[in-house]
């Protein structure tokens, strides 16, 4: 997906806060549009690691202590239950594309996390747009699109926002100059 064109649907898109985008909530953030219905678009701020970890409130939440430690994210700044995305259908609430999941539901998350399921990322809150308002914040240049590879989804380095800005410039720049695709590592030239 070229980052100046607008998807029939965003369902399983990252987009990219510009170094322009002056909301505080989503400054250099990489989002992850999980899906996209007649309500509008829900997604989950992919790097915004909080100093908490799972096991911090689990015990208040399950009475019982956490089998293992894991870092939790700020999804955005809209209230919304625990949620985990991970990989295993077998403790999804909803598909998400890709081989992707998100759970919500409490026990499917006792279960995923006491089964000790691996990749995870746990987000509490979650962020959320109208298809026009989205579209309206992405023709400003407030944000670009790029499609996800599974390995982004799960990442933990500080890197993140820039490498996805360096990869969405590039194919702006491969759209530019009619090229089908510029690798993103210079040994694929």
């Amino acid at each position: 997906m070229l980052n100046t064109e607008i998807p029939d649907d965003f369902s399983g898109a990252l987009l990219i806060a510009s170094p322009y985008l002056e909301d505080a909530n989503f400054r250099c953030s990489v989002v992850f549009l999980a899906s996209e219905n007649e309500r509008g678009i829900l997604g989950f701020i992919l790097n915004r690691r909080t100093e908490s970890k799972l096991h911090d409130f689990w015990r208040q939440i399950f009475g019982k202590e956490c089998p293992f430690s894991a870092n939790v994210y700020i999804g955005g700044p809209v209230a919304g239950p625990l949620t985990v995305l991970h990989q295993a259908p077998e403790y999804a609430d909803v598909s998400v594309g890709d081989g992707h999941f998100l759970t919500m539901e409490k026990n499917l998350i006792g279960e995923l996390v006491y089964n000790q399921v691996q990749p995870v990322k746990f987000f509490l809150g979650q962020s959320g747009w109208t298809r026009d308002q989205l579209i309206g914040e992405i023709e400003s240049g407030a944000w670009h699109l790029l499609a996800p590879g599974q390995e982004d989804l799960f990442r933990e380095d500080s890197e993140f926002w820039i490498r996805s800005l360096q990869k969405s410039a590039g194919q702006v720049f491969a759209q530019v100059l009619g090229l089908p695709d510029i690798p993103t590592h210079p040994e694929d030239n």
